[in-house]
This record gives structure tokens, C-alpha cells and sequence, in this order.
């Protein structure tokens, strides 16, 4: 992103402050900005006439790469998607305790834009990179409660909309496979697709509804305000999905941080249970659908992999791939047969 652009964006936000932050609103300034692959952020200070100064942030969306195995977003498109989300979610966690949403501000769709709130806290993903002696594992297994209640708030946000498809579940897996063969090679394809099978033969036969999902619940987009209260940040790929969809994706990312965590004296796998009993129930792991999207999103994880900068010339790129797939399909959840470890229900 330019700076004219980001110059066009504060523009416009200040020509609407009167409406958009309260009729006292005089000035918008940018405080930092944080360029990141798919978007921009800017961190901004409101000044008010006689009033106290606000923060908020400004999220200017990328065009995305072109990619083989996915259909392109206009960016004003994923603008109005995720305010919605964030107006649906804010509006579901009003006077929940310990459940925070930021306040969606403005929507800027002509400028790919969306402004929200700024909480105080500290990332999920920092406190798993902790000592012991400063974060204890009761504290985190809290957090854990809160994710799993925050989840149900969410997915009760709005009404399920159509059910799941396995078939359409599989085609989405084998389009991310047939990229991945010049990375791992046809025998892992065949081999996911294989556990992808075994799996969904097992499935119950009742319609499984879609609900609402984040769609990138992960340690980084997780915030903890210093009351201990969770809050769960960046929409833009929020839509619907499976109810096993946000907290497999989780527990991957909990089971991928579990080696770092160890070495620092922390025990993810109790906030792992934790999450899975305050989301539903410990045996949740065990369910083939839970496995399923388990599997899902460990084919998407390695394909976000290979997709990486660098690809050309990525000799060591490819050699990452193939150890992390190799890591994942590894996981309790996805061996054959199911091993569960201490992740069983006490």
C-alpha cells in the first residue's frame, strides 16, 4: 500500500468523524501504521473538542495473490463481510462477562477500509510464548474457558445456514492437494485423501448444520484485556462452516506450539482439554468431524506453506512443507488409529 492511499483513507475517515466517532470529534491522526502481507493497519488517535482522546484501528485491505485452488475477493466485498460479522458479534456479547467484542466503527468499502474499536490487552500467542513463572497454566486454561464460551456465543449469533458436505469438503481438500504435489509428492495426496475417507465413513448420519465460523481462529488473533476477558480480533475471513470448524483449528495451533511451550516449562495439552470441555467436551477430539476439519486445516496450513514467498527458489521452502506435514499428520487426532493421549477425558 502507498502512502497516498493510506493519506486518501484518513481523509475520508476525518471529512466523517462527526458521525462516525461523535459529534465532538475535530481531528484523526495516525499514530503507527503495521504493513502486513494481506493488509495495512494504522493505528490512529481521535482528538475530541474538550473530550477525552480515543484510539482506533484502520484496516486497509491488500488485493490478494491470484491462487489456483481459490476464488479471488474483491477486497470492498471482504469490507462488508467482515463489519457485518463484527456488528453481529458485538451485538451477541453485549453484557456477556468476559467476553469482549471491539466496537465496529465505520465501513469504507470504496477505500477497502473498516475501522474498529482499540482494546488494551495482550495477544494470545504472547503469553504461550511465556515463562512459567510468569504465565501459570490455570491462567491460560481460563483463557481456554473463555474461548470455548466465546465460540458458543458466536456460532449462536446467527441461524445455521444449509448443511455440510463432505463431498464438497473433499473436492476443497483435493484442489489444495493436486497444488501440493510438486511440494510432497502424489503419495501424500493419496494418502490424505485415504484418511479423509476412513473418516468420513465413520461420520453420524444426521445433516450436520453451518454455522457461523471466524474461519482463522488462532493464537494470534486473540485477544486477553487485563481483567482476564477474551476477545477474538480480524473478521475478514469470517463466514459459515461446521461447529468443529474454530476449535480444531485452535487445538492445531496449540498442539503446533506444544514443543516451544514445553521448553519454557508450560503444558499446553491441559488448556487443549480445557478448551475442548468448555467448547463442548473433552471427547469432542474423537468425533470424526472434529478430526475431518482437523485435517482440513492441516492441509491448508501446509499449502499457506508452499505458497510462501520465496516459492521459485524455495528448496528450503519445500523442505518445511514436507517436515510440517509430516508434524501435523503426526497429530493424536489423525493417526490410525486415533491415539489420544493425555488429551482423554480425566
Amino acid at each position: 500500500m502507498n502512502g497516498e492511499q493510506a493519506a486518501a483513507v484518513l481523509t475520508a475517515l476525518e471529512a466523517r468523524s462527526p458521525m462516525v466517532f461523535g459529534e465532538r470529534a475535530t481531528r484523526v491522526e495516525p499514530i503507527a501504521i503495521f504493513d502486513r502481507p494481506y493488509s495495512t493497519v494504522i493505528r490512529i488517535l481521535v482528538l475530541n473538542d474538550g473530550g477525552v482522546p480515543s484510539y482506533a484501528f484502520v484496516k486497509i485491505y491488500k488485493v490478494r495473490p491470484a491462487r489456483p485452488y481459490e476464488a479471488p475477493r474483491e477486497p470492498a466485498d471482504v469490507v462488508r463481510e467482515e463489519f457485518a460479522a463484527t456488528m453481529r458479534l458485538h451485538a451477541a456479547l453485549a453484557g456477556r462477562p468476559g467476553l469482549v467484542s471491539p466496537r465496529p466503527i465505520a465501513s469504507l468499502p470504496e477505500h477497502a477500509a473498516i475501522v474498529t474499536q482499540e482494546l488494551q490487552g495482550t495477544p494470545f500467542d504472547r503469553l504461550l510464548r511465556l515463562r512459567r513463572r510468569r504465565t501459570r497454566v490455570p491462567t491460560l486454561e481460563a483463557i481456554a474457558t473463555r474461548i470455548g464460551a466465546w465460540l458458543r456465543a458466536y456460532q449462536g449469533s446467527a441461524a445455521a445456514a444449509g448443511v455440510w458436505s463432505a463431498a464438497a469438503a473433499r473436492a476443497y481438500l483435493d484442489d489444495r492437494l493436486r497444488h501440493l504435489t510438486r511440494a510432497l509428492g502424489e503419495a501424500a495426496r493419496v494418502r490424505a485423501l485415504t484418511a479423509f475417507d476412513r473418516i468420513a465413513s465413520e461420520l453420524p448420519g444426521a445433516p450436520e448444520p453451518l454455522v457461523p465460523i471466524h474461519a482463522d481462529l488462532c493464537p494470534g488473533n486473540i485477544m486477553v484485556t487485563p481483567g482476564g476477558g477474551v476477545a477474538v480480533l480480524d473478521f475478514a475471513t469470517a463466514q459459515t462452516g461446521t461447529r468443529y470448524h474454530d476449535v480444531s483449528h485452535l487445538y492445531m495451533h496449540l498442539q503446533l506450539a506444544r514443543g516451544r511451550a514445553r521448553r519454557r516449562g508450560l503444558a499446553l495439552e491441559p488448556v487443549q482439554r480445557t478448551l475442548l470441555a468448555a467448547f463442548d467436551r473433552p471427547e469432542a477430539i474423537r468425533h470424526p468431524l472434529f478430526r475431518l476439519m482437523l485435517l482440513q486445516h492441516v492441509v491448508c496450513h501446509v499449502t499457506q506453506l508452499a505458497d510462501g514467498p520465496g516459492w521459485g527458489s524455495g528448496l528450503a521452502l519445500r523442505t518445511l512443507a514436507r517436515w510440517r506435514w509430516r508434524v501435523c499428520l503426526a497429530m493424536p487426532a489423525l493417526a490410525t488409529p486415533p491415539v489420544f493421549g493425555a488429551l482423554r477425558a480425566a
